[in-house]
């Protein structure tokens, strides 16, 4: 629809007193007389003219400015309906790319499982952890006096990265068994942390129990027995001693003792057996042993 306002170069439904002032004004402007070296002059001043009878006259003012405001609002839901159709648009644009990016992600996570199936990833991860706990525990509480606190941050930073690889490589195995049985009932889901508390707390009694396997191996099969010294002794029944290993090396150990302070004294020489593969492994002999022998 023509707007004659614009022709006039007005705002849209002014009065008519400014309307018949604003024609004056580019009639003298446009007129043909005046300007006859521009030949659309007469074009210019006939659509002036069309748009001043139109919107001069009072009757055919309102009616052109209804007609005006319809058009507006037809434009105005062209634009919405336009606008809507675009967001529409890009929504399904959106959903395939979304599905195809789906499709791209279980396919990649189908041709890692090939290449290293889920089981091993579960296994590796566990003996990981398990494997930072025997370093934390071996070094801390097996060994009190000579915990390397190295070994055990090296132990705890081993531990919580194998954890953290279990839970995310779980969570993303469970999204992809989702991904490809929608239709079936879902399994029980496993509770990560519950699996975290249960290897935390499990932890210490497979370290002990591993370490105690490895100490009773050495003593039997690299056995040696070397005389030592008692350092001294703690309230809590604890003996700290020395002794020298074949290889001259000097061991610093330290064994809980029933009623150790009634038994033995400060720099009471006892005899000590020893790994020889690793002589951090070693015992106090028993005093009856000894007597035996």
């Amino acid at each position: 629809m023509i707007n004659y306002y614009r022709i006039l170069e007005l705002e849209d439904y002014s009065e008519i007193s400014v309307v018949k002032r604003q024609y004056r004004k580019l009639a003298k402007i446009y007129h043909p007389d005046i300007n006859k070296e521009n030949p659309e002059a007469e074009e210019i001043i006939k659509i002036i003219n069309k748009a001043h009878a139109t919107l001069s006259d009072p009757k055919l003012k309102t009616r052109y400015d209804s007609l005006l405001k319809d058009a507006y609002l037809y434009e105005q839901f062209q634009q919405k309906r336009n606008i809507k159709d675009e967001t529409a648009a890009r929504r399904e644009r959106a959903r395939e790319f979304i599905k195809q990016k789906l499709k791209e992600d279980i396919k990649e996570f189908e041709q890692s499982l090939n290449r290293f199936p889920a089981k091993y990833r579960y296994g590796l991860g566990i003996l990981s952890a398990l494997t930072g706990l025997q370093l934390v525990y071996s070094n801390w509480f097996v060994n009190l006096t000579e915990q390397s606190y190295v070994l055990i941050f090296i132990g705890y930073l081993l531990f919580l990265t194998s954890t953290a690889f279990v839970f995310q490589f779980y969570d993303r195995h469970l999204w992809y068994k989702s991904q490809l049985f929608k239709a079936r009932k879902a399994k029980p889901r496993i509770n990560p942390v519950n699996v975290f508390l249960l290897t935390l707390f499990l932890g210490p009694a497979f370290t002990f129990g591993l370490s105690s396997v490895r100490k009773i191996y050495h003593l039997r099969h690299y056995k040696k027995i070397a005389a030592g010294r008692v350092l001294y002794i703690a309230s809590e029944n604890r003996v700290r001693y020395q002794f020298s290993s074949e290889n001259g090396e000097r061991v610093i150990k330290s064994q809980f003792m029933w009623n150790a302070i009634e038994r033995i004294s400060k720099d009471e020489v006892i005899y000590i057996e020893y790994s020889s593969a690793d002589p951090g492994i070693s015992r106090i002999i028993p005093f009856e042993k000894m007597r035996d022998k």
